[in-house]
């Protein structure tokens, strides 16, 4: 007995067996033509079935075990993480009987699950398989070989620890053939198809500044050296008349002012260049390899000279030229943020004053200094996205000076004036933290502590030794209270005590407060000696006092007691303990001693202003006061004495006075009878009362009071 033959197949018909049939068996019998078509039928159905039961997916029966009943095509069972289906007949339900798949045939892994998946999602070009640009994870090797980026693709690498995005040119600035590199840096990664993949994390540059800045106090804190890199064009280079390079440069002068005044030894490294715009600044430096531990940036002038053809075009400061200040904003922030990635801190500092050769623009060779601005402004942008310092350089460090002070050529400076810059931007980096800086307003007062202010010693800081000093007390009981202060040096070797205040007038006065205990003597020294500008900005000031030799940078103060603004005269033009400082800005005060200066400790700061001082110790401030009963005398300020040397004459005696200046009161107020008074022989340290009675005879008063006003 045998089966029909079947095939799948689905016949047009069944066929029907006619009356005159001859009637015969076998597959190809007519008697069995009819079950034949049948059988056909049923063949393609069930493979049709099948093919729609596979779409349903598969049947999960569970882990593998003997005795397991396989019914269904799209059954599958587990066996050791791995799944498979029974590709043999089941016109029969199969039941396992072997330990493994590998027993015995007809057993296929299909695969199923996401262990295929994933693993083909994991390899390097797994990330084709998704739609749309994912972030992918790669090791800087794998970018660099893989060639089926496209724009705008984010990748993640892996051992770099940033995200980058893939820009399928190497221009810096987009579109700008001219703005292409050639090698890696922090921010750019070459890939071989040609494109480059670029950083694209700068929301955790600000971090990064965070870090460095708090690594850099700590150094400077501790002693530590500081290395300080410098960038930027042909300022920062110091080219000199002939082209060629000055002896002095701003950096080298900031290194040697901190290392002189500090503890901690400071190094400069300057990477500038002359004519250098920002972008070929930045390929130009893109693998400098240097160690450092703060970067200064100062770059623009170039940028405002290519771009505006030298002041001439200056509407392509606006718009997409190469050197356009939007363009020059770009670069400046993938410069800082590549400073940043090399674990430094970064001080942007704004452009110098200068004028250009314009001469078709209508503001002349003041075009590019007016649109200076654009490019200061994008500096201070870029600043203040990661939290670095930016230094406004005309207004707070060389403001007020003259433009034929501060350049031979009208753009480069002059050495002189290089060593001023540079002894001024070393007062930003005194304040230490120079992102708070103590702020120092007319009026206000800095107490000299380093719990209060910005307070560095080129040697070891000892704290107030006196009591009842002039500042608030500190420590110490009650009936001798410890001042707030600092000990200025007084031993064999000396030193300097220096402290940095940012001063928001101009003509300001600075009156410091010193507390001796014995024969002292001090050298007060503004910016390190640096020459303040020849134009201070006050008309009031007299004649003589906008002599810059008054309008000095260093005194030399001595004495036996105390000195502090009660006891310094303005009028005391060689000899006062103060300083006239004509603009405001960035600024700081030390105060050096030399060997065994005396015993005197430094307890405040006072600002006044010029009109103030003016008006107290010129014109109208009480400077002392004597009262006279008999011949008993209570003297204040600057009146010393009294004596009589015949009836109705009074000699005050007091310290020097400017002559012209101050005015004599006089009071008696316990008699009744008619008196009246005349004031004498005026001189610089004393004066004669002489009173009369209503004879205009000389007559001694019961009492009087003395008032001396101005004269400071």
């Amino acid at each position: 007995m045998a089966n029909l033959p079947e095939s799948p197949e689905w016949t047009a018909g069944v066929y029907q067996i006619e009356r005159n049939d001859p009637v015969g068996g076998g597959p190809d019998g007519t008697a069995n033509k009819p079950l034949r078509d049948l059988a056909n039928r049923t063949r393609w159905l069930y493979q049709k079935f099948n093919t729609a039961f596979d779409g349903l997916g598969w049947i999960q029966l569970g882990i593998w075990e003997i005795g397991l009943e396989i019914s269904l095509p799209t059954q599958i069972v587990n066996y050791q993480g791995s799944w498979y289906r029974y590709a043999g007949n089941l016109d029969e339900p199969h039941v396992i009987s072997g330990a493994s798949p590998d027993d015995y045939g007809n057993w296929i892994n299909v695969n199923v699950g996401d262990v295929a998946l994933r693993s083909e999602l994991a390899a390097p070009t797994g990330f084709l398989m998704v739609g749309g640009l994912q972030v992918i994870r790669l090791t800087l090797a794998n970018a660099k070989t893989f060639e089926r980026f496209i724009d705008g693709q984010r990748v993640y690498l892996t051992d770099v620890g940033y995200t980058f995005v893939y820009n399928s040119s190497r221009n810096i600035i987009p579109a700008h053939a001219g703005s292409e590199i050639t090698s890696d840096d922090e921010l750019h990664k070459l890939v071989s198809n040609g494109g480059m993949l670029e950083f694209d994390d700068y929301d955790k540059l600000n971090e990064l500044e965070n870090l460095s800045y708090t690594q850099y106090q700590a150094k400077l804190r501790t002693n530590k050296p500081i290395k300080m890199i410098s960038y930027g064009d042909s300022i920062t280079w110091a080219q000199g008349p002939g082209g060629g390079q000055m002896s002095v440069t701003y950096p080298a002068v900031i290194a040697e002012v901190m290392s002189s005044l500090t503890q901690s030894v400071w190094t400069s490294q300057n990477r500038a260049h002359a004519g250098d715009t920002a972008l070929v600044h930045y390929i130009r430096t893109i693998n400098d390899g240097l160690d450092g531990d703060i970067s200064t940036i100062m770059l623009g002038i170039n940028d405002i000279k290519a771009a505006t053809n030298n002041g001439n075009v200056p509407e392509n400061v606006d718009g997409d030229s190469l050197y356009s200040g939007k363009n020059f904003s770009v670069v400046m922030r993938k410069f800082v943020a590549r400073e940043l990635l090399r674990r430094r801190c970064v001080v942007l500092l704004g452009t110098t004053q200068f004028v250009g050769g314009a001469n078709i623009s209508p503001m002349g060779n003041l075009t590019e200094g007016y649109v200076s601005w654009v490019y200061d402004s994008a500096v201070k942008s870029v600043a203040n996205e990661f939290g670095c310092m930016f230094i406004d350089t005309k207004r707070d460090v060389i403001r007020q000076y003259g433009l034929s002070e501060s350049a031979f050529d009208g753009v480069h400076l002059r050495e002189e004036f290089l060593s001023i810059m540079g002894k001024k931007l070393a007062a930003v980096f005194m304040q230490q933290d120079y992102k708070r800086p103590c702020v120092m307003r007319q009026g206000s007062v800095v107490l000299p502590h380093i719990f209060y202010a910005p307070v560095s010693s080129n040697v070891t800081l000892k704290r107030n030794e006196f009591t009842n000093g002039t500042s608030p007390p500190f420590l110490g009981p009650a009936d001798a209270p410890e001042a707030v202060g600092v000990m200025l040096p007084n031993d064999p070797v000396g030193g300097s005590v220096t402290i940095a205040v940012y001063i928001k007038d101009d003509n300001s006065l600075i009156f410091p407060s010193f507390h001796a205990k014995g024969p002292w003597m001090v050298d007060m020294i503004l910016n390190n000696g640096a020459r303040q500008p020849l134009y201070p900005s006050n008309v009031e000031i007299p004649t003589i006092l906008q002599d810059p030799d008054y309008i000095v940078s260093r005194r030399s103060i001595s004495g036996d007691t105390s000195k502090n603004r009660a006891t310094e005269r303005f009028s005391q033009l060689a000899t006062a303990g103060y300083l006239h400082v004509t603009t405001a800005g960035w600024h700081m005060i030390t105060f050096a001693s030399g060997q065994n200066a005396g015993p005197v400790s430094l307890e405040g700061l006072v600002c006044d202003s010029w009109s103030n001082v003016k008006n107290n110790d010129i014109n109208g401030g009480v400077v002392g006061t004597l009262f006279r009963r008999g011949s008993s005398n209570t003297v204040t300020g600057f009146v010393t004495g009294c004596t009589t040397e015949a009836v109705g004459q009074f000699n005050v005696s007091m310290a020097n006075l400017v002559t012209d200046n101050y005015r004599v009161d006089v009071e008696y107020t316990e008699d009744a009878s008619f008196i009246i008074h005349r004031v004498v022989f005026k001189t610089t340290n004393s004066f004669r009362i002489l009173f009369y009675n209503a004879a205009n005879a000389l007559i001694n008063p019961t009492s009087f009071r003395v008032t001396v006003i101005g004269g400071r």
